[in-house]
């Protein structure tokens, strides 16, 4: 569905009236991402990323995946996988880990 706006420039003065570029549901992907899997930015860069999965109620497992960083559930056990370094909260593991591979 496209997104209806008015938007004129001095290049097309008529302005634009619709984008087909719109990122619906951009915000449910975002709750996701940044609570459920916990993939956070903590600052400027990926120098301080921060992973802070939340327990949410019904959800049982996920696979979320992004820039490289990916962060699953399955069978009550977190997966991790990072190109960088990252902090973790998440309760006896807290704790900074180098770029790799971790289960919790």
């Amino acid at each position: 569905l496209p997104e209806q706006f008015d938007y004129a420039t001095d290049e097309n003065p008529e302005g634009t009236h619709t984008s087909r570029n719109h990122h619906f549901l951009g915000m449910v992907d975002g709750w996701f991402y940044r609570y459920v899997a916990g993939i956070k930015i903590d600052g400027f860069g990926w120098k301080n990323l921060v992973i802070e999965p939340c327990k949410v109620e019904g959800i049982k497992a996920f696979d979320a995946e992004v820039r490289g960083i990916k962060v699953s559930l399955k069978n009550g056990v977190y997966y991790v996988k990072s190109p960088y370094d990252f902090k973790l909260n998440l309760g006896a593991f807290s704790g900074f880990y180098k770029a790799g591979t971790y289960s919790f």
